[in-house]
Parts: C-alpha cells; sequence; structure tokens
C-alpha cells in the first residue's frame, strides 16, 4: 500500500473495500520525501522568497500536478494553505511530462518525489528551495524544511507499507513483521534507499496504523478544502 490507501478514503465516495476494517497493518517499508523545486530562473532561492514572490503576483505562477488525486497536488495544495497562496495547479499525465515542463520553465515549480527529483537538483535542472519532512534529509542536508520556513505543522512523504487481509492471525503479522524489518535494516539494504533519498522506515504495525489515520484526517480536510476529486 501507498499514500493512496489514505488519500482514497476520502478522495472516493465509495471504495470496494473497507479502510478500516479489512486489513491489518504489517509495517512500514519505505518514505520517500517529496522537494519543492523550481525552474532555475525562478527568483526565488528560499521558501520565504517563493512566497513573497507568489503574493505579489497572485494567480500568475503555476506549478506542476499529477492530478487532483495525488499525493504530489493534494501536498502542494496543503502548502498553499498553509501560506496563503494563489498558485494555478497545471496539470500532467504522469510525472515525466510534468517534470519536463519544469525544466522547460513551462511552469515554475512542483513538489516532486525526491528519488526523481534529486538527480535533476544534483544536474543543476532544478532549484531545490526546501524539503517535505518536518526534519532535513541526508543527501540535501543543505536544503531546509517547509517547516523551518514558519508551518511547523507541515509534514508530508510518500510512503509504502504492507497490509494483510483482515482475519490474519496475530502470529503471522508478527512473523512478518520481524522478517520486512531484518531485511530492510540490513546494511545494503539502507545504503541502497539511501542513495536514492529513500528512508528506511520499518515500524510496528500499532504506529503504521496510526499513521494512517492521522494521514486520512489530514488528507480529508485537504481534499473537501479544495474540492479535489478523482480523476
Amino acid at each position: 500500500m501507498s499514500n493512496a490507501f489514505s488519500i482514497n478514503a476520502t478522495l472516493f465516495p465509495k471504495l470496494p473495500f473497507d479502510v478500516h476494517n479489512d486489513f491489518v497493518p504489517v509495517t512500514m517499508m519505505v518514505v520517500v520525501p517529496f522537494v519543492l523545486v523550481t525552474y532555475p530562473a525562478v527568483p526565488a532561492n528560499s521558501v520565504q522568497e517563493l512566497i513573497a514572490l507568489a503574493k505579489r503576483q497572485p494567480g500568475k505562477l503555476n506549478f506542476a500536478s499529477l492530478g487532483s488525486g495525488s499525493p504530489h497536488y493534494l501536498a502542494f495544495e496543503w502548502f498553499k494553505m498553509l501560506a496563503g497562496l494563489d498558485i494555478v495547479a497545471v496539470p500532467y499525465k504522469g510525472l515525466a511530462p510534468a517534470m519536463t515542463a519544469v525544466t522547460a520553465g513551462e511552469v515554475q515549480m512542483m513538489l516532486a518525489g525526491l528519488t526523481a527529483g534529486l538527480p535533476q537538483v544534483k544536474a543543476g535542472k532544478f532549484k531545490a528551495l526546501a524539503v517535505s519532512p518536518a526534519k532535513r534529509i541526508g543527501v540535501l542536508s543543505d536544503v531546509p524544511t517547509i517547516a523551518e520556513a514558519g508551518y511547523p505543522e507541515y509534514d508530508v512523504n510518500t510512503w509504502y507499507a504492507i497490509l494483510a487481509p483482515r482475519g490474519t492471525p496475530a502470529p503471522i503479522v508478527a512473523r512478518l513483521n520481524a522478517e520486512f524489518t531484518k531485511a530492510l535494516n540490513t546494511q545494503d539494504s539502507v545504503t541502497r534507499f539511501t542513495a536514492m533519498g529513500v528512508e528506511v522506515a520499518p515500524s510496528s504495525p500499532e504506529a503504521l496504523w496510526a499513521r494512517i489515520r492521522g494521514e486520512i484526517d489530514t488528507w480529508g480536510r485537504i481534499i473537501k478544502a479544495t474540492g479535489a476529486k478523482p480523476d
């Protein structure tokens, strides 16, 4: 499962399963931060400068969206809500065309997953202004967080986790949790994932379920506020 699980709980009026009762949590696997990037010529070198620029030109700046149900779009809308910004979403059919639009200056900015955005930042094709988690990340340790810009409640990642069907016996859940945790925590796994900007993040089933419930609430508020619909 991914972020889509907690987003879809509100985004879709009816699902073929019960989000709260048809699954049991096993473990979080990995989390992937977003990085707020701009076209290099955008005259802003920090979140604060970008906010000031956007407030001087309401409705004139654009961001690349992967669709109103995507975590990329909703996370950017949350940033806009917190900062009181009018930046226009421009939808693209997939990550590749969205990133191409930013590198070409067709739109000014986007929230890109770090695995995709990091090579573009290193190549100078994107300017990285901030990362989305509450704490800085190692591969971009010089890039501040959006929380540091004055929005401490902003803490967003994409994530991937393991859920099992309802009724899975507790000993099996415990065994799966232990085996996944062991595999993820090997030095080889940590090294490989970290180099890509991915954080290995095995968790207890209880911690995973608490995160999912919290995100259902958060995304639900943003979906309702923005009127986001399934694409």
